[in-house]
């Protein structure tokens, strides 16, 4: 199983992740993924590796988000401290409620459109490179407080239907909130 641990600040010490480990005892999930920043600097080989398992993270979390959203037994869907790789998510519609506190999007996280029914929890998760909520839907409560935003950040014509938080939030890069 995989050994990842939240660091000790988070005072989180019931975590324990679920999925096999696959590479230094971490699962898919949890393994680093570099910036494009970081993988245009590695050697090929290196570059091909980090590629391959950016693959793999994406298939592995298609399918998790897939038979999560169908089992009636789950009732939010939990990604937190999940280790994103660049990732597409726009026009895609998360009926259950989203955690996804403490996450790491290491490279482009596109929402465009995307509708989230239930609430999507955000908090103290960071977006490396460009976070592109743009005409996405938030009907229940959308908290991202103590978010980290170090690329572009767009949230224009974004609906907010429920409570949202940016409290503590930081942005680095450009932000676009109309």
């Amino acid at each position: 199983m995989c050994e990842f641990k939240p660091h000790e600040k988070f005072d989180d010490p019931d975590y324990q992740c679920r999925h096999p480990a696959r590479q230094d005892g971490l699962c898919i999930f949890h393994l680093l993924k570099p910036t494009e920043e970081q993988k245009q600097a590695m050697a090929q080989e290196a570059r091909t590796a980090a590629e391959a398992i950016e693959r793999e993270f994406h298939q592995a979390f298609s399918k998790l988000l897939e038979d999560a959203e169908k089992n009636p037994e789950v009732e939010v869907c939990d990604f937190s401290y999940f280790r994103f790789p660049s990732i597409d998510l726009s026009g895609r519609r998360f009926a259950k409620p989203l955690r996804l506190r403490r996450t790491t999007f290491s490279g482009a996280a596109n929402f465009w459109r995307t509708t989230f029914s239930g609430a999507a929890n955000f908090w103290d998760t960071t977006f490396s490179g460009e976070a592109n909520f743009q005409r996405a839907t938030f009907s229940g409560a959308a908290n991202f407080g103590g978010a980290t935003f170090s690329g572009e950040a767009y949230f224009w014509d974004t609906t907010f239907s429920g409570e949202t938080s940016f409290h503590g939030a930081i942005f680095s890069g450009g932000t676009s909130f109309f």
